[in-house]
């Protein structure tokens, strides 16, 4: 088998926010996606437990509340999900959206 993409790619993570009475999308940083093949395209949605710590390869720009930069390891991916409640769906709503754009454009 060959493949002619790369592995995994980059995908904005938003969140709607309320700043000054406003509803705005804010962007939080950037995750590093898995690139699914076809047959693991086809069994997404059949189990979400850790869906996100799988395809979640990477990130740039994540920044702790004092405006550290967080690099990325396993661990700390799990102890971002774990401290942020919801943080988890985010992620797969985006990879979802991500992977459907790109198959929209195919």
């Amino acid at each position: 088998m060959f493949k002619i993409l790369p592995d995994s790619y980059f995908w904005p993570i938003k969140v709607a926010v309320a700043e000054d009475g406003v509803r705005q999308d804010k962007v939080l940083f950037e995750a590093e996606f898995k690139r699914l093949s076809k047959s693991e395209a086809e069994n997404v949605g059949k189990n979400f437990a850790g869906f996100a710590l799988d395809v979640l390869k990477g990130w740039r720009g994540l920044k702790d509340s004092s405006g550290k930069d967080i690099p990325y390891s396993p661990d700390n991916a799990a102890a971002l999900i774990e401290a942020n409640v919801g943080l988890e769906g985010i992620l797969i709503e985006s990879f979802v959206e991500s992977f459907s754009l790109i198959k929209a454009k195919n």
